[in-house]
């Protein structure tokens, strides 16, 4: 993949007067959709091509559409590149300006880049994408959901509570396609946001447990910490059904998959049944927290 990546990159050094916004973005979507060496990713950002095409990016930012911008942070986070602050303030400017012109997909990778990043934009334009959420809710996808909630959850953005519920409602609707880490991070976040929907929670239990043989140590960890944080019972069937899978996977959980998963059971003293020997691993605390 190198030299298709060195390709792209000869391009944008010698034609990139001649691009238009589309082909600026995509330049950035298809260098970070690439695979190869491990720091395939980290060569491209570092190379003098790819920095003439984020000042470019910059500079040309207002003429960028909503797609074009999330396909350019999407790029960046996929790269897991992190500009200057003076480029994300750019980029973040436009996009709360023009969050409401773009559709769900747009809006939902943008949030997940800025997740990603761990770039906190100004609150002015998690509320722009907020609101573009709020009027695009039925078009968003099951992916599209949990990538939002987590992103808000992860950027510790107090969103309103209409645009959770609404949120909430939609992936009722949709609790079918969620895949096992699409309703992890649901339950992880939606419990981190604080939101308690008996309801919610019931259906997520159900759908995880006939994808339950799909779930990873984290997916498990995280949503058992969901359960308790919020003091929710899932029922007796879903902790036990969490549980036989946990035990299923004890060797590959890590410390902090197990310290989450103790932590979550403990608040009615469900104790694992594949774990219960594991409890008092060195330095684990019951207080430590799960993040996807």
């Amino acid at each position: 993949m190198l030299a298709a990546s060195q390709e792209i990159l000869d391009i944008v050094n010698y034609e990139i007067d001649a691009f238009d916004t589309v082909a600026l973005a995509t330049a950035v979507h298809r260098l970070a959709s690439l695979r190869g060496a491990p720091n395939l990713h980290e060569q491209i950002t570092q190379s003098p091509e790819f920095f003439k095409l984020v000042t470019t990016i910059k500079s040309r930012a207002s003429e960028l559409a909503m797609r074009n911008l999330a396909n350019v942070l999407w790029g960046m986070a996929r790269m897991n590149y992190l500009p200057s602050e003076d480029i994300m303030q750019t980029l973040c400017r436009e996009v709360g300006a023009k969050a409401e012109t773009g559709v769900a997909q747009n809006v939902a990778n943008t949030l997940w880049a800025l997740s990603s990043l761990q770039y906190c934009p100004e609150d002015v334009v998690l509320k722009s994408l907020a609101n573009a959420v709020r009027s695009k809710i039925h078009d968003f996808t099951s992916q599209h959901i949990s990538n939002t909630v987590l992103a808000f959850a992860k950027l510790e953005f107090a969103i309103d509570h209409d645009i959770l519920e609404a949120l909430g409602r939609e992936a009722l609707g949709k609790i079918g396609t969620f895949t096992a880490q699409a309703l992890s991070n649901t339950l992880w976040s939606l419990s981190k946001l604080g939101i308690s929907n008996g309801e919610l929670f019931s259906a997520v239990g159900a759908a995880a447990r006939s994808n339950m043989q799909n779930f990873n140590p984290q997916n498990l960890a995280n949503s058992v910490w969901a359960y308790g944080n919020l003091g929710i019972n899932p029922g007796e069937d879903v902790l036990e059904e969490y549980a036989a899978y946990a035990g299923h996977k004890i060797n590959e959980f890590t410390p902090q998959n197990l310290v989450s998963t103790l932590s979550g059971a403990a608040w009615e003293s469900f104790w694992l049944p594949g774990i219960r020997s594991l409890a008092h691993i060195e330095g684990a605390s019951f207080y430590t927290r799960s993040s996807p």
